[in-house]
């Protein structure tokens, strides 16, 4: 696992607020367009993940998924250009689509 960089208490809110307050017309944190992970709490049945998506129009899609009974709907989150309102809430699926990337690769379930 690479060595982690300690931000200091004091300055996350402003690191966060200068991230999701960017725009990410691209995908520039990733070559990956679509990844998922499996939840901390499966207890071995290999069910329960998290699926975050970039479209290549931009928009970033969310969903969970269970056992064949329980599946979430899919929640889409537009760019500005596509009519969103949830600017914010898409920069912070894009950056949690690196994380789960990131932890896949250094650390695969």
């Amino acid at each position: 696992m690479r060595a982690r960089k300690t931000i200091p208490v004091s300055k996350i809110p402003d690191t966060i607020r200068t991230l999701l307050d960017s725009e990410f017309g691209m995908l520039e944190l990733s070559s990956e367009r679509s990844v998922h992970r499996l939840h901390d709490e499966q207890d071995g049945t290999g069910q329960g993940e998290l699926h975050v998506s970039f479209l290549p129009n931009g928009d970033m899609v969310v969903s969970i998924t269970g056992d064949e009974e329980q599946v979430s709907p899919a929640l889409r989150f537009r760019t500005y250009e596509g009519g969103g309102h949830s600017l914010r809430t898409r920069n912070a699926l894009f950056i949690l689509l690196e994380a789960i990337r990131l932890d896949n690769l250094y650390n695969p379930i």
